[in-house]
């Protein structure tokens, strides 16, 4: 704070707000008001919460209201100019006024200064004050799986009374406006993004910009060229947002689970509609589709498919076989082979449904081969070292 008298001499008083200073006078926080009687020179101090008139003066964390008393001294009458330097230090959301309780008169000093006839009589203390609230606190809540249900609560300084609070979305434009606010408020049903709250007192105006984040899923497929070939290995891509789990189906009775972009190989010529089911951890999911055109091709490997009865899946080191509604023959066999050809695993079908164990297995793909009843379909797979 400084006084500045009619012929600009001038004084001033440092007060400062951090954690774990004490309101009261503490030798190791404050400094003591020493006074120089020089009468063309005022003086400016405050007092600590015990009445101890400082130069400098730490008033402990600033969480709520907090009202200062200042003492001056004047060696002669005249119109005095009151003023706050540094205001930029606080929180652009807490007020800071002076309060002259003799004339009722409050002066925001983020925007003014404030002059007042004083007299070399006049009462030293108990006439001003600083008075400065507490930061405007928040708290927000990301969308739902809607992108709708995201939230923003204002929590304001009860002690004064804000003339507006407006939100804005990224573009600038106003989403809402809410008179005279005294008391906590929230704005609702909001998707993810950026957004601005601005607050206005008086002239002065502050804000807070927020992000929300969101947790709906979308997705897309990016599929590979087309045609694709028969035995070519190809690539599907998952463009998603906000996802972490991904499941696909493409069609030919192959689904892989786990992976975001997979490594597909068709054996039969057709046409087949892709699935991705895309999801996260807290419930939110999108689907995907596509449809792929698989055209034979003169080379790779030539692997008997005659029905899709058969599904396998992949997930992590295990790779689950059903039979669905086939008839399990007597002598029905799955094999898997590695890319080099080689039988990694062999075993009987006893039942509708076989996992495989291929923890000592190394990661990467794999082609299963169901064999029942004559029929041979081959499947390709990935392992992963989950």
């Amino acid at each position: 704070m400084r006084l500045e008298s009619p012929t600009g001499n001038s004084a001033t008083t440092t007060l400062y707000f951090d954690e774990g200073i004490t309101p009261s006078y503490d030798v190791h926080e404050d400094a003591p008001m020493v006074f120089s009687n020089v009468p063309s020179i005022p003086e400016i101090y405050s007092y600590t919460l015990d009445k101890v008139a400082c130069s400098i003066n730490g008033c402990g964390t600033l969480q709520t209201y907090t009202q200062v008393s200042l003492g001056y001294t004047v060696g002669y009458a005249g119109n005095y100019t009151f003023s706050a330097s540094l205001v930029d230090n606080f929180d652009p959301t807490s007020i800071i006024k002076l309060y002259d309780s003799r004339l009722g008169i409050t002066t925001d000093l983020r925007e003014n200064f404030y002059q007042v006839e004083i007299d070399s009589n006049d009462l030293v203390d108990n006439r001003f004050f600083i008075q400065i609230t507490s930061a405007i606190q928040y708290t927000s809540s990301p969308s739902n799986c809607a992108n709708t249900g995201g939230t923003i609560t204002i929590i304001p300084d009860s002690s004064i009374t804000w003339d507006l609070c407006q939100l804005f979305d990224s573009a600038n434009q106003v989403l809402q406006t809410i008179n005279d606010v005294t008391g906590t408020i929230t704005f609702t049903g909001l998707a993810a993004g950026t957004y601005h709250v601005v607050y206005t007192y008086n002239s002065y105006s502050a804000s807070n910009t927020f992000f929300l984040n969101g947790n709906y899923v979308t997705a897309s497929i990016g599929v590979p060229a087309q045609p694709i070939f028969t035995n070519q290995d190809v690539i599907f891509n998952a463009f998603t947002t906000n996802s972490v789990n991904y499941t696909w189906d493409f069609g030919d009775s192959t689904i892989i689970i786990g992976v975001a972009n997979p490594t597909q190989v068709y054996l039969v010529p057709g046409t087949y509609t892709v699935n991705l089911f895309s999801s996260n951890d807290v419930g939110c999911s999108a689907t995907a589709q596509a449809v792929v055109t698989v055209v034979a091709s003169t080379t790779g490997i030539n692997s008997i498919s005659k029905n899709n009865a058969t599904t396998v899946i992949s997930f992590g080191k295990t790779v689950v076989v059903n039979m669905n509604d086939a008839v399990v023959s007597q002598d029905a066999q799955i094999f898997v082979y590695n890319l080099l050809g080689q039988s990694v695993v062999s075993l009987p079908i006893t039942s509708q449904s076989e996992n495989i164990n291929m923890q000592n297995q190394s990661t990467g793909y794999y082609l299963v081969s169901i064999r029942n009843s004559g029929i041979v379909n081959t499947k390709r797979i990935i392992i992963t070292g989950q």
